[in-house]
């Protein structure tokens, strides 16, 4: 996503979540972006970066497949940063962001 590209500085962890991960690893974006649905691996980026962004979509299928990681992604420790809308309904790309300076 060009938005989080812009936005990201040197040291800065992006992390595609679910669906949101195929999506980007198809616009090769791989090789920097992680991917994953599990808590544990997003929680290691966050430790190897001073800022950690968050790419996802579909919230009820992320609460639904992973609940602890959908939770974890709330206010205060996750600020929403932009919300880019879609043409499938409930499909809005969510871009948050994790600053380990203010939130640990």
């Amino acid at each position: 996503m060009d938005f989080v590209e812009q936005e990201r500085r040197p040291g800065d962890q992006v992390v595609a979540v679910d669906i949101a991960g195929h999506v980007y690893l198809l616009r090769g974006w791989a090789s920097t972006w992680g991917i994953t649905t599990r808590l544990t691996m997003l929680r290691d980026s966050e430790r190897s970066a001073s800022r950690t962004w968050v790419v996802y979509t579909l919230p009820t299928r992320l609460r639904a497949l992973a609940p602890d990681l959908y939770e974890y992604l709330s206010p205060p420790r996750y600020q929403p940063v932009r919300v880019f809308p879609s043409t499938v309904g409930g499909g809005e790309i969510h871009v948050l962001r994790h600053d380990s300076s203010q939130n640990d």
